[in-house]
């Protein structure tokens, strides 16, 4: 029997990944507090914020990834925060349109981000990280 991959598991691949290059990973997600009567987050924003901060205080790259299943949708509101931060200057990706929905998609794009510092070595295949 196939297993089915799920969202939560590419996103654990990827913040593990993103670990090991120094990336500080925190899963987010819309939630409303009774107790404040207020929304904590917005909607449609990525599952995955990674900050990775720099020697020189104040700087840090940040990295928004909205993990998706294969065949998983990306809903209109998720579309509509994607492209609204990438006008401020965001770097927003998306599985399924930016990469392949798995930890190889993400390398790969990785790779080519410019955004890689380190070297690491998976499953016996050398990546960029």
């Amino acid at each position: 029997m196939k297993s089915l991959l799920l969202e939560a598991h590419i996103e654990e691949q990827i913040a593990q990944y993103l670990a090991l290059d120094s990336w500080y990973t925190r899963h987010l997600e819309l939630n409303y507090s009774e107790r404040k009567q207020r929304s904590v987050g917005e909607r449609g924003m990525p599952d995955l914020l990674a900050l990775r901060y720099h020697a020189l205080p104040g700087w840090a790259n940040i990295l928004w990834i909205e993990c998706k299943r294969p065949g998983g949708v990306i809903s209109r509101w998720q579309r509509e925060w994607k492209e609204r931060e990438r006008r401020r200057g965001a770097v927003v990706i998306t599985a399924s349109i930016d990469f392949e929905p798995s930890l190889e998609g993400f390398i790969d794009w990785y790779e080519k981000s410019k955004l890689q510092v380190r070297y690491v070595r998976l499953g016996g295949r050398q990546k960029t990280a």
